[in-house]
């Protein structure tokens, strides 16, 4: 049986790099990866600055990582996620993302905002998958807006 490694900020940070929660990107803020199934539906996992927050780092879609070098944690511990800006905003580290595109809807339509905003100033890299694989029922018939 294998033994579980401790978690430490050192392999962590290497799970960050491998997730692409860093500011990998060169220039463009943000990717998309399109991953295609078989039957046509996609599914866009979303890495990079894209939260009202500058040093927020997004992982898959789905956490936000905290880069400032002076972070005390490494995932955000802002309520981001529930579209709750004003949290964001009061944490003591957060400086505003410039390419944050605020609007109506929750956090989730702002980022989708944000996204088309970057891919219109050919600022987001756009990365596509096709999969040999069964569309899940949660992503039968959707399709990405972002090729």
């Amino acid at each position: 049986m294998a033994t579980k490694r401790k978690i430490t900020n050192k392999n962590l940070d290497i799970a960050r790099v491998a997730f692409g929660a860093y500011q990998s990107y060169g220039s463009k803020p943000a990717m998309v990866e399109v991953l295609i199934y078989e039957d046509g539906s996609s599914i866009d996992l979303v890495y990079g600055q894209v939260n009202p927050c500058k040093f927020g780092d997004q992982c898959e879609g789905h956490s936000c990582y905290c880069n400032h070098p002076k972070a005390q944690w490494r995932k955000c511990h802002r309520s981001w996620y529930l579209g709750i800006k004003k949290e964001d905003s009061q944490c003591e580290l957060y400086e505003p993302n410039p390419y944050w595109q605020d609007g109506k809807g929750d956090f989730y339509q702002q980022r989708e905002q944000t996204l088309l905003y970057l891919k219109e100033q050919n600022l987001l890299e756009i990365n596509t998958s096709k999969l040999t694989a069964t569309v899940p029922t949660h992503h039968k018939g959707k399709k990405t807006k972002f090729i």
